[in-house]
């Protein structure tokens, strides 16, 4: 259907929602990528963790790893972040830990190295340590756990979500691929064909950055003049490439505006001409089925 009087045209949020309910109906597929190299993209099916979060009883503070409760305790070991304790503890003894190290076996809690003091190489202990200061293996995740959920945009904080999980890499749709045309006779691309009445072409370069910013994939660009067949070739030749074509020019009133033609032609279904907006009044929305 297509709304040319001013009482019938779109809001922007109805040519929004149209815009969307014809998006569903593109199959994008689906591809795998690296974790690391999964920024933007978009997950498309669940991902779980490889690996237990953390993957073993780890200290949250640097400090004394203890099993039982005394007033001084007589050190046995020494454990930073990386190295596996040796030694299990035993009553009256403490294993020095540093923040993100493995606590020894029979460790009940880890006291915070400002509460205490060292003296007769013992550990006094200054200040009853209250909380537990250890975090459990699989507290934050466990093998198996759902830890993004489809449909969601992986961004740099999922990125180190996936890394700590184990995850390698990730199943994400394809991105869409889209065609640029922009259309004028006034219009070139380089500073030599720039003769009097001409303009340079500004929108190709825009609409690709824009694709760019949103990780769609530009598929190809067509410039194009100011007639009906040169009109409806790139068109065609836009639509066979790419998921999503956009077009600058040509959709207005004017005796030079192919666009809406050459849509048809390509076997289009118009759906809009015009929105209840200013700037962008004349805007066109096309689709076909299945695309």
């Amino acid at each position: 259907m297509t709304l040319n009087n001013a009482a019938d045209m779109l809001s922007y949020d109805q040519a929004v929602a149209i815009v969307i309910q014809a998006a569903k109906n593109i199959d994008l597929g689906v591809e795998s990528v690296l974790s690391a190299e999964a920024n933007g993209r978009i997950v498309a099916c669940d991902i779980v963790s490889a690996v237990d979060l953390p993957p073993f009883n780890k200290s949250a503070m640097d400090g004394y790893a203890v099993a039982d409760v005394c007033d001084t305790y007589r050190l046995i070991e020494t454990v930073p972040a990386g190295v596996v304790p040796k030694l299990p503890l035993s009553p009256g003894c403490a294993t020095k830990v540093m923040t993100g190290a493995p606590v020894p076996q029979g460790a009940t809690r880890v006291i915070r190295v400002e509460y205490t003091r060292i003296e007769n190489d013992l550990i006094v202990i200054e200040n009853p340590e209250r909380s537990a200061n250890i975090c459990p293996q699989g507290e934050d995740a466990r093998i198996g756990d759902v830890v993004i959920q489809a449909p969601a945009v992986i961004g740099p904080a999922e990125i180190a979500n996936l890394a700590a999980c184990g995850v390698e890499s990730a199943t994400v749709y394809n991105r869409p691929a889209v065609g640029i045309i922009s259309t004028g006779d006034e219009i070139v691309s380089s500073t030599r064909d720039l003769l009097p009445g001409k303009i340079m072409d500004v929108n190709s370069p825009m609409l690709k950055a824009l694709c760019q910013s949103w990780q769609l994939a530009a598929s190809g660009s067509w410039l194009v003049g100011d007639d009906p067949q040169e009109t409806t070739d790139a068109v065609s030749q836009a639509l066979d490439a790419s998921d999503i074509v956009v077009i600058s020019g040509g959709v207005s009133m004017g005796d030079w505006d192919f666009v809406p033609e050459a849509m048809r032609s390509a076997g289009l279904d118009i759906h809009f001409t015009r929105l209840a907006v200013k700037p962008g009044r004349p805007m066109t929305f096309a689709s076909r089925e299945g695309n």
